[in-house]
């Protein structure tokens, strides 16, 4: 049994961001960013679950790429692809953060990074609203201050 058409502009739309491992200029739709989020993290999960440190590696591997599909994405909503760089920094001091309550707690250091982990938490949970709104929304019809529209092609 062969695979449909869409399964195989599926894949494709997937495996175009590794293509285009580090291209932070240009614009990507919503199909090639979200078939290539929904595959990594689908990836990565079960790897995290099979064999925990290749998880790892393949994070690594992959972040890259899916900090620039994110920005070319940002860039069809005619978005700053600055919006995609706070994720990752609050997401690293939040994993600080956690570490030193584990070193700290229970004296007034440790209160004052509690503190911080409840500023932060909420900022990344509206940031995240945010970019999930933006990436789920139509594209700037036309060319915008990014180039023009994304146009898929099979062989890309």
């Amino acid at each position: 049994m062969g695979e449909t058409p869409v399964t195989q502009t599926v894949a494709r739309a997937a495996l175009r961001p590794l293509r285009r491992y580090a291209r932070y200029a240009g614009r990507s739709s919503r199909m090639e960013y979200w078939s290539y989020t929904i595959a990594t993290n689908v990836l990565q999960i079960a790897l995290a679950f099979l064999v925990g440190p290749i998880s790892w590696i393949l994070f690594s591997v992959l972040f890259i790429p899916s900090v620039a599909v994110l920005v070319r994405r940002l860039h069809d909503v005619d978005r700053s692809g600055w919006w995609a760089l706070p994720m990752p920094l609050l997401s690293f001091l939040l994993l600080i953060l956690y570490g030193l309550t584990g070193i700290m707690f229970g004296n007034e250091d440790g209160t004052k990074i509690v503190i911080g982990i409840g500023l932060t938490v909420p900022t990344m949970l509206a940031l995240g609203i945010t970019l999930l709104v933006w990436t789920c929304r139509h594209g700037t019809p036309g060319s915008n201050r990014y180039g023009p529209p994304p146009s898929f092609v099979a062989t890309a």
